[in-house]
């Protein structure tokens, strides 16, 4: 006799991926066009290399510190704030982390065609991770029929999530 795969291992898997392509949908529609912190650090701050740089110890990098805080004039550089919040040298290598948008920004700078093309992507793959749900779950499981449904049931759960999305009846992802 031929031993079944069980039918909630199988959900718990195809249905994970499949929110996550559909979690990746909002995550992408929800981006405003706005300002990243990026847009905010070269708009808003000196540009500039980290004046801390200049110090050869801790004992000068503490009366550069000190000096910088007595300074009712100093504002941090571009280099400072992006030395303490990430790992780029500069504005450049900062263009590509989370902080300066990340996947939104990518979505947001592309134009019409472009987004059309990355939602039908990323809809087709997640309809894709159901088919496949569907067919694995009615060959080799016991619940024959459960697959299928499910995988109805969760498409017509995206496509009430998608209309949702589209008409601007929520104001936020949930």
């Amino acid at each position: 006799m031929e031993k079944k795969i069980s039918y909630y291992g199988l959900s718990a898997v195809f249905l994970t991926i499949n929110s996550f392509v559909m979690i990746l949908i909002i995550f992408m529609n929800y981006s405003k066009e706005g300002m990243t912190i990026h847009d905010v650090i070269t708009n808003f701050v000196k540009p500039g290399d980290s004046l801390s740089k200049k110090a050869d110890d801790d004992d000068q990098l503490d009366k550069l510190i000190s000096s910088e805080m007595e300074d009712a004039q100093y504002y941090p550089t571009q280099g400072e704030i992006l030395g303490m919040f990430t790992l780029c040298k500069n504005v450049e290598e900062f263009k590509s982390t989370c902080l300066a948008g990340g996947l939104p920004q990518v979505y947001n700078n592309r134009s019409i065609k472009g987004k059309i093309a990355i939602m039908v992507g990323s809809y087709t793959i997640a309809l894709g991770v159901l088919i496949a749900y569907a067919i694995i779950v009615y060959k080799h499981t016991v619940e024959k029929t459960l697959g299928p449904v499910t995988a109805v049931a969760v498409v017509t759960t995206d496509l009430i999530l998608f209309c949702l999305l589209r008409c601007k009846l929520s104001n936020g992802p949930l």
